[in-house]
């Protein structure tokens, strides 16, 4: 049931995404320089182009000297992004196993509405990372809790291969 309650949210926070921020981590700031020589770095994900995600509709967006041009891979080579339903859940997953989701939500927030995106991820990271999270585990361990509460009541391992050994000593 927990499982299903994850899911859930993890589904219902995926499509809001989708309708917040598709499409808004193709955007990079590129210095003029690669841009006249056109010699910008593929994979992306090697190189500071990567993480410098940019909004076209603002002004001052990118630094003196650079522009912001629109880029087909996504951040993290092409893992990081609201494109699909799955790439979505994977970004989601990242942000509630709390592992690098600031990084994301800099990320998201440069490519779209900054307050939207800290909304968004300081959402998912309390309701996702530390609640659902942890009624999962709390679960896990009330089912293992039960279980050792099961063995030692019946003894052993409950499959009654001691019961057998013991009776095959004596006789």
């Amino acid at each position: 049931d927990v499982v299903v309650v994850m899911g859930f949210v993890f589904i219902v926070f995926a499509i809001i995404g989708l309708q917040l921020f598709k499409g808004a981590l193709h955007f990079r700031c590129v210095p003029e320089s690669l841009l006249s020589q056109g010699d910008l770095p593929m994979p992306l994900g090697d190189s500071d182009l990567d993480t410098d995600i940019c909004n076209p509709s603002r002004e001052f967006a990118c630094p003196e000297g650079s522009r912001c041009v629109h880029l087909e891979p996504n951040p993290n080579y092409g893992l990081t992004s609201f494109d699909n339903l799955l790439n979505a859940l994977l970004t989601i997953f990242v942000a509630v196993t709390l592992e690098g989701w600031s990084e994301v939500m800099y990320m998201v927030a440069g490519g779209s509405e900054y307050w939207l995106a800290v909304v968004y991820f300081v959402l998912l990271t309390v309701i996702g990372g530390f609640f659902v999270i942890n009624l999962f585990l709390a679960v896990i361990y009330d089912s293992f809790e039960t279980a050792a509460a099961g063995q030692v009541t019946h003894g052993g391992d409950g499959t009654g291969r001691e019961k057998k050994a013991k009776e095959e000593a004596r006789g």
